[in-house]
């Protein structure tokens, strides 16, 4: 795998990889390649030894990955400017849903691409998963985020 990640967040991605190698991943296995993806990000999705793609970041940016893809046929993963919904029907353990939820959505502060950002709730449980969720919000403490009272930090 060649990771290219977003180059504002390289040592993130650094710190990723060297938790692959410590935990035993083959160092062949991972290679971490830095720049803008405009030139670095473009020079992999149009490498013909590049089989497949992975992408998130932006509507626009996968818009033009995906065409590229399409044209040399190659395998293709978009995550782009998601907004992730998490449904709730009306047979569903609500007590187990409110949790999902609130982890999905408040968990790491929300600041993943796969953060809940929206609800589709059946008519049956709209009001009561609204209610129970509006309390369990309002109970959610706010604050540092090594604090082990803290619930949602930076």
């Amino acid at each position: 795998m060649i990771f290219k990640p977003a180059e504002d967040v390289p040592h993130t991605a650094h710190l990723l990889v060297e938790v692959l190698l410590e935990a035993g991943l083959p160092p062949e296995v991972v290679q971490l390649v830095h720049g803008e993806g405009s030139v670095v990000g473009r020079a992999l999705v149009e490498h013909v030894d590049v089989p497949v793609i992975s992408f998130t970041g932006s509507t626009e940016t996968g818009s033009a990955i995906g065409a590229t893809c399409g044209r040399m046929h190659k395998r293709l993963s978009l995550e782009m400017g998601g907004k992730n919904a998490m449904i709730v029907m009306d047979d569903a353990d609500l007590d187990l849903a409110l949790d999902g939820v609130v982890w999905g959505a408040f968990g790491t502060t929300g600041q993943r691409c796969t953060a809940t950002s929206r609800l589709i709730l059946h008519d049956k449980v709209h009001d009561r998963f609204v209610q129970m969720l509006t309390d369990r919000a309002a109970k959610l403490r706010l604050g540092p985020g090594l604090d082990n009272k803290t619930d949602v930090g930076p």
